[in-house]
């Protein structure tokens, strides 16, 4: 009985622990960057610093531009004019 009560305390106490440090994980802060425009040339590059955010960052290319994300530094190259 003993080893059961201790078991379910253990359980108990480990959920307590990982729900704690997921709560701080979700903790969401607004992104904010150092520009909040581009005008580019094709073929030109520019950087885009992360100021404010939670990492882990993801950006996309299309057909106009190519970007490149290394830690909080984003850049982004015009592949043709856009509209």
């Amino acid at each position: 009985m003993k080893t059961k009560i201790l078991t379910l305390s253990t359980v108990i106490m480990a959920l307590f622990v990982i729900m704690s440090c997921e709560k701080d994980e979700l903790e969401k802060k607004e992104l904010k960057l150092n520009k909040s425009a581009l005008t580019l040339s094709v073929g030109e590059t520019q950087k885009v610093t992360v100021v404010q955010g939670n990492g882990g960052y993801k950006v996309g290319s299309d057909a106009i531009v190519d970007a490149m994300v290394s830690k909080t530094v984003i850049s982004v190259t015009a592949k043709k004019a856009g509209d």
